[in-house]
């Protein structure tokens, strides 16, 4: 079990090769990090360097002339606000983890305006069936502070899964872009309540997120039991709410750490594991739910195991992963994450029965990493659907103009047979498909669109082999 974790008010100068950054913190599910006021300078290798399952709340920070600003593997869900993250070689870099940049005035400008944002983040946050997008308002993205987020330029973040394959490009939208002074009055969650923004209120604003206010047992049961009602029964319908279910899940696990605080770290304690047992149960209807994709089913499979380790129950959780491991051969880059969920599990069942130490636990937990990472990095060397850099055309299509007024031509050279040509629009509900009767160069005249963003798919036996964005005016 992990607990929750506070940085503030430090200062790292100087962190010398070989260390992983100037912070370093390996966490699970739950043992969520909230750095606050903190100074980093000139680490050779990584500002901050975080690994796991949990939320990262960074706050009113100065991170520069670093290798990487911040680099968040594993998981991590990303909530940056108010930060100077500045003249790094690269601002952020995320590996199969999530990140919230709306309304968080961040400035992120690296290095000779390199990128400020670039990895992957994982299919069951953003599904291929919605065109791989991001709102990101009031950050600053490179040194002229107007400019806006532009894939290829000054970021490069793209989405993988098995059925994103090859990574699909995320287009991030920054209208407004700018920045938030960070006054230190003390609360960086008073600037985050400032920032929040409320045109996008769901059923989740109902909920708690002030986990003190609950004093019995009781209070802890009925509030589980809303989290899990809410989050089983809210069906998202673009990118923003599928961050705002996504935060809700993670809420709900950050409730349940408050509860185990509450039972004074008791795992045997039976309303806590009665709340254990909702969180699982919601897992098992997430799993059953049709409009689920396979890979956050993965997810929740996974979380169910994760969940019998809060209950000091390693062999259960072990058993649960190792099936899972079998069963998702082919998912990758969702395979790599459970295989090193299970690798940590087995380090920490030998250091719970004592048949290891502490340093030699560290060995295996860095070893596990390592292999992690290695999986992983197979998986950047793979070209984006679409790589959009200056310079370089599509193999398949070709759209012209780009932007237009709605009236525009798709030249495609198609290759393959059961091929067709999607057109989707900002929330990736599809506007047609045209299949594609033979190979060899076709024309198709696309008219009547209104403004707005739109994304072209080139689709091969339903899966995406191309993508490109087309803009409206």
């Amino acid at each position: 079990m992990s607990h929750n974790s506070h940085i503030e008010d430090c200062n790292v100068i100087n962190s010398p090769s070989g260390v992983y950054g100037g912070i370093v913190y390996r966490g699970s599910a739950s043992a969520n990090l909230e750095i606050s006021y903190v100074d980093i300078e000139y680490a050779s290798n990584n500002g901050i360097y975080t690994s796991g399952g949990f939320e990262l709340d960074l706050n009113c920070s100065y991170i520069s002339n670093c290798g990487t600003g911040l680099y968040a593997i594993y998981g991590n869900y990303v909530i940056p606000s108010a930060n100077d993250i500045i003249n790094n070689d690269v601002s952020i870099y995320l590996n199969n983890a999530l990140i919230d940049l709306e309304n968080k005035g961040n400035m992120l400008y690296s290095t000779n305006d390199d990128y400020a944002l670039t990895g992957l983040i994982p299919l069951n946050w953003i599904n291929c069936y919605f065109s791989p997008s991001l709102i990101a308002t009031k950050n600053i993205w490179e040194s002229d502070l107007n400019s806006s987020p532009q894939y290829g330029v000054n970021h490069e973040l793209n989405v993988y899964g098995t059925g994103c394959n090859p990574p699909l490009p995320v287009t991030i939208t920054d209208f407004t872009p700018g920045q938030l002074d960070c006054i230190s009055f003390g609360n960086p969650l008073l600037l985050l309540n400032m920032v929040n923004n409320t045109e996008n209120s769901t059923i989740f604003s109902t909920l708690c997120d002030d986990f003190s206010l609950l004093s019995t047992e009781s209070a802890f049961q009925t509030e589980m039991a809303t989290y899990c009602n809410a989050i089983e029964n809210f069906e998202p319908t673009n990118t923003s709410e599928f961050l705002q279910k996504r935060k809700a899940y993670a809420d709900a696990h950050k409730l349940l750490n408050a509860y185990y605080e509450h039972v004074t770290f008791n795992f045997e304690s039976l309303g806590f594991n009665s709340a254990i047992d909702m969180l699982q149960d919601l897992n098992f209807a997430l799993i059953n739910t049709e409009s689920e994709t396979e890979y956050a089913k993965i997810d929740y499979d996974l979380d169910i195991g994760l969940l019998e380790r809060y209950r000091g129950n390693y062999d259960a959780a072990i058993s649960h992963l190792e099936a899972l491991v079998l069963n998702i051969q082919e998912y990758e880059p969702e395979l790599f994450f459970v295989e090193k969920w299970l690798c940590s599990l087995y380090a920490e069942k030998l250091l719970t029965e004592g048949s290891i130490n502490h340093d030699e636990f560290d060995a295996l937990i860095i070893e596990c990493e390592t292999r992690y990472e290695e999986n992983m990095a197979t998986l950047n060397d793979k070209s984006p659907a679409n790589d959009n850099k200056e310079g370089e055309e599509n193999k398949y299509m070709q759209i012209s103009p780009n932007p237009n007024d709605g009236s525009f031509t798709v030249n495609v050279n198609c290759e393959h047979n059961n091929a067709a040509i999607r057109i989707s629009n900002s929330i990736g509900q599809p506007i047609s498909t045209t299949a594609l009767s033979n190979t060899g160069e076709q024309v198709l005249n696309i008219t009547g669109l209104s403004i707005g963003q739109y994304t072209i798919y080139y689709i091969v036996d339903g899966n995406t082999i191309e993508s490109e964005h087309v803009f409206v005016e």
